[in-house]
């Protein structure tokens, strides 16, 4: 695929980044905007997130692994998909604002090469040192090949070569056993369940059951202590009660002094 290929998006994804794209047109014609467009593909490498279990396959794996699990491959695995190290992307991007013979183009930027993902997975289990162990799922529906050229790229910048899928592996792999094993996370407010392959269904499922359970914890935690607020207003009118009741004990008791007293002197006024 080039620059120049017509785009044609198949899901909500990819029709959202040509959205973009064409927005970007449009303030350049009406508001004499310039941009640069870079289209990156898969692309990995130390500091990246790990515990995102729907984007990322190399994250995914490596999370998988660290879990002491099989790697998950959608359908044979066959489909080709190129790797991308993260300094193949990132200094040109920090570059292009610098170059005006790059504004108002559109860049392909990552690796030349294409693996399979079957093969990726093989990678990933050596940089891990781990024996290579996967799990194959129903097929999704998704592109079978996806890879980019790069040759206008190399028109406009200076590129260097690109970092081997191996060598970018085992920087991350290393990266990846310092940080650990993460619970695998991703959205659980869904709305549109048609066609999602099984797989994520079943782990969405066990992510909300799991979410319920922890607020029912969080919530139980915050239940037997009550706000300073809440207790006083419950117990000062049982104090005012309290001070209530001791004065009408204290005036029963000076009454009663009071009238033996005076019981008192009348005897002794009857005995004078």
């Amino acid at each position: 695929m080039i620059e120049e290929t017509p785009p044609h998006p198949e899901d909500p994804y990819g029709i959202s980044k040509l959205a973009v794209e064409l927005d970007l047109k449009a303030a350049k014609e009406i508001f004499d905007m310039d941009f640069v467009v870079f289209r990156p593909h898969n692309v990995y490498g130390p500091k990246q997130n790990i515990a995102d279990k729907f984007r990322n396959a190399i994250g995914i794996f490596m999370n998988e692994i660290m879990h002491g699990e099989p790697m998950t491959i959608f359908g044979t695995g066959n489909q080709t998909r190129g790797f991308s190290y993260i300094s193949d992307v990132a200094p040109l991007i920090a570059v292009a604002p610098g170059l005006p013979k790059a504004r108002n183009e559109a860049f392909f930027v990552g690796t030349d090469q294409k693996y399979s993902v079957y093969d990726l997975s093989v990678a990933v289990a050596k940089a891990m040192g781990v024996p290579h162990q996967v799990t194959n799922l129903p097929a999704r529906n998704e592109v079978v090949d996806a890879y980019a050229s790069h040759d206008k790229l190399r028109c406009f910048f200076n590129p260097n070569t690109p970092v081997p899928l191996e060598e970018g592996l085992k920087i991350t792999a290393e990266y990846g056993k310092t940080i650990g094993k993460f619970e695998p996370t991703g959205f659980t407010d869904i709305e549109v369940w048609e066609k999602m392959p099984p797989s994520w269904v079943g782990a969405l499922h066990e992510w909300e059951a799991e979410d319920k359970t922890n607020r029912a914890r969080a919530l139980r935690r915050t239940r037997p202590g009550r706000p300073a607020s809440t207790t006083l207003a419950l117990v000062l009118p049982l104090l005012v009660l309290l001070v209530a009741l001791v004065v009408v004990l204290e005036l029963s008791a000076i009454s009663k002094t009071y009238a033996t007293n005076i019981a008192a002197r009348r005897r002794w006024a009857t005995a004078i």
